[in-house]
């Protein structure tokens, strides 16, 4: 009786938690990290006395701290903007790859001054669109449904996440009953919760394809797996770095299969647009993560820096792409070395790596590794969900990189990952009785 009202105590104050949190904007950096600690505590206390629910408490308590958020435009993030442009564009008959804002011609428009506001608010608009098929769907969808209403359009593409989520917990609840502790802890932790509904991050419409997509691959179901990795990748290109580990996991007589059917999947959907526009509007946008922007990053923003003190400039032109290879080369290492590990934990190092040797790694880059962290049982790497909120320090007065929070946020993960090993050796064969 005690372990149901304390349930229930801790599912009150999490609503609660939401509810403030999803008001406050990303300048009130001290505000929104208490809030976070409080819901990340709860959240931690939950997960060690493992705090259970029945399934309609369950499908309640997703529901009750997502709402909030449809009261509000996301706060800690503008790509909203950015969004709702591609889908005006494609509503004026118009591809948005290829297409920089910046460039086009606002007169051209059906509502010229919805399409100025949009411009006016959104980041990186001298950039083309990098945002894959399955993204351009949502958003040319959630235009067409809410015209020229911004929080009509941003709640439409949160209720796509919301059925989505729901849709993936009811699957795996139905098909994979052990999985699904996991699943729970992955759909209500805190940071998945701001940046996929709150803040509308894709990363969280990814991780249903993606999850499902390992799982059934660890069933060994190749072609079904192919076909929910084929779609990850059409939600997010970042998958595709789990490519060398699902070839090299795939028993010989299967991998053409698998590779046919993933590379089938996404060319089908790319076919919607012409690919010779789609390659020049990826590469001018791609082109902002390794050659020009840089945020909260760990190995780059220690080279960098000592650089900067030696030569006196910021080589990102040069240390990103640098990076960038060795994040290739050691994906493929690891790989192929370690490809008798467990699919979800070989998944985990692989993500952490790359994010680790990434020029950018903002918070809700992080939503997969909580998955993978979770579906893996290394639980001391979710303190990572936790630390990386700490970048939003950035915002805080001046508009820089606040070094005390981000050597913290990276040595809490480092901690986190030499525990893991003592725990338990990192990428051992996995068991199969």
């Amino acid at each position: 009786m005690l372990k149901k009202w304390l349930s229930a105590a801790l599912a009150v104050l999490f609503i609660i938690g939401f509810i403030w949190i999803s008001g406050v904007p990303r300048d009130s950096f001290f505000e929104l990290l208490v809030l976070f600690t409080l819901l990340f505590s709860i959240y931690s206390a939950g997960l060690i006395w493992r705090v259970e629910f029945s399934p309609w408490a369950i499908v309640g308590l997703f529901l009750l701290v997502r709402i909030p958020f449809f009261f509000h435009l996301p706060l800690l993030s503008d790509d909203f903007y950015r969004f709702l442009w591609d889908g005006m564009l494609i509503n004026e008959g118009f591809l948005p790859w290829g297409r920089v804002p910046v460039q086009e011609k606002l007169y051209n428009f059906n509502d010229p001054n919805f399409a100025r506001l949009l411009l006016a608010n959104m980041n990186s608009s001298e950039y083309a669109s990098v945002y894959p098929t399955f993204n351009q769907l949502i958003f040319g969808v959630s235009y067409f449904l809410s015209g020229p209403y911004l929080k009509t359009g941003v709640n439409i593409m949160r209720s796509f996440f919301v059925l989505t989520e729901l849709a993936f917990l009811i699957l795996l609840y139905l098909r994979s009953p052990k999985k699904i502790r996991h699943i729970v802890a992955y759909l209500l932790n805190p940071l998945v919760v701001i940046e996929g509904v709150g803040n509308l991050h894709f990363e969280a419409f990814l991780v249903p394809f993606l999850a499902y997509a390992l799982l059934v691959f660890d069933f060994k179901k190749y072609r079904h797996a192919a076909i929910l990795w084929g779609s990850a990748i059409l939600v997010k290109l970042t998958p595709l770095i789990l490519a060398p580990a699902l070839f090299f996991k795939t028993q010989r007589p299967q991998r053409l299969a698998f590779l046919g059917v993933s590379v089938a999947v996404v060319c089908f959907f790319m076919a919607m647009v012409q690919p010779w526009s789609a390659s020049g509007g990826l590469e001018n946008g791609l082109g902002l993560y390794f050659f020009k922007f840089e945020f909260n990053a760990s190995v780059y923003y220690a080279i960098s820096q000592f650089l900067i003190f030696n030569i006196g400039y910021n080589p990102i032109g040069i240390v990103g792409p640098i990076l960038g290879l060795v994040s290739l080369m050691s994906i493929l290492f690891i790989s192929y070395r370690y490809k008798h590990a467990d699919v979800f934990e070989l998944s985990l190092v692989i993500y952490v790596v790359f994010l680790l040797l990434s020029t950018t790694v903002h918070p809700w880059y992080i939503i997969p590794v909580v998955l993978l962290a979770l579906c893996s049982e290394r639980y001391f790497i979710l303190i990572w969900a936790y630390a990386v909120f700490f970048s939003y320090s950035h915002y805080y007065e001046t508009l820089e990189p606040k070094w005390n929070y981000i050597v913290l946020e990276y040595a809490l993960l480092f901690i986190a990952i030499i525990l893991e090993n003592q725990r338990r050796k990192w990428l051992q064969p996995a068991f199969r009785g």
